[in-house]
């Protein structure tokens, strides 16, 4: 049995390019190819197209860092972490206010913090990074969601860090 969306696609494709369009069979006539090109409504026929081109993708917002550990360092990690988190004395031995090279190397350890030995960033994985899901969650795996006694990243800025993880972690 058909469904009611492929019954009411071939009835409009039917009206609108007429039987010419089909073959013995209802399909496409001999050689022809139906493409979605093809649904576009006849002028005045009164049907209008079932599958609208969808909307443009939005324009990235420029104040959302970009994925890369760059921009996550400079516009995420130093502003809003390192008042805590930089030096010898940072929590959990996490400093995040390291050169790049170094930050990386850090952030591939496991998290100190976590109850499964989960590393802070799991290359390719955001849900395996006990950092992302430390900002992600309001209620994370141990502990206090992060930025500790600070709003919460905004979502552009959680998303960007899992956007750099799941593209690898790569510097």
């Amino acid at each position: 049995m058909l469904g009611r969306p492929y019954v009411l696609a071939l009835l409009w494709t039917l009206v609108t390019l007429g039987p010419a369009a089909c073959g013995p069979a209802g399909g496409p006539a001999e050689g022809r190819r139906l493409y979605t090109a093809d649904l576009a409504p006849n002028p005045g026929s009164g049907l209008s197209n079932p599958d609208p081109d969808p909307e443009p993708e939005p324009e990235p917002d420029p104040a959302c860092p970009t994925p890369t550990l760059s921009s996550l360092r400079d516009e995420v990690f130093l502003p809003l972490c390192s008042s805590c988190h930089s030096g010898t004395l940072a929590p959990e031995g996490l400093a995040l206010d390291l050169a790049p090279t170094e930050l990386l190397a850090r952030l591939g350890q496991p998290a100190h913090g976590s109850p499964s030995g989960m590393p802070l960033i799991a290359g390719g994985r955001r849900g395996g990074s006990f950092l992302y899901l430390k900002v992600f969650l309001e209620t994370p795996l141990a502990g206090v969601q992060m930025p500790k006694d600070a709003p919460a990243l905004s979502d552009c800025q959680v998303e960007a860090l899992g956007a750099w993880i799941d593209a690898g972690a790569l510097p």
